[in-house]
């Protein structure tokens, strides 16, 4: 039961009722040991376009692939969660702002690069942004 109520059915990652949970604890955790935190909402972009003209079975498919190319290349640490339709977020510890800003580089690089197996029209993409702790801001005022 567990499991079912914190996977989305669909990508097989966490879904959103589990994000808050942890979240918070991952956050509350960078307070208190003065970590760095960094999440990131990624969106896919024209997704309603790709389940308008080729169906929702192949946005499915692309969500599947979508969630499976960000995941595979994520740290143990790192945690992505399906939250809505096309929309995840992904909390990274341990993450300062510039280190969160090459992730979210190399994820959309290489979510533009994938080939589908299905024939759309272009290739997929997404937009990320970022969001840091204040720990992380901290840290760098203090370095520089």
């Amino acid at each position: 039961m567990q499991l079912l109520a914190t996977r989305d059915e669909l990508t097989g990652i966490h879904n959103r009722r589990s994000i808050m949970l942890f979240a918070m604890k991952e956050w509350h955790s960078a307070i208190r040991f003065y970590r760095s935190f960094c999440s990131l909402a990624i969106d896919i972009d024209n997704f309603k376009q790709i389940n308008d003209n080729f169906g929702h079975g192949t946005g499915d498919a692309v969500l599947k692939i979508i969630a499976e190319s960000i995941n595979s290349g994520l740290r143990v640490t790192d945690s992505l969660r399906r939250i809505s339709g096309e929309e995840f977020l992904l909390i990274s510890t341990e993450t300062n702002l510039l280190k969160a800003h090459a992730l979210a580089e190399r994820l959309r690089s290489k979510i533009e690069m994938l080939q589908h197996p299905y024939q759309l029209d272009k290739s997929v993409t997404i937009s990320i942004g970022i969001s840091v702790s204040l720990n992380s801001i901290r840290k760098f005022l203090l370095k520089n």
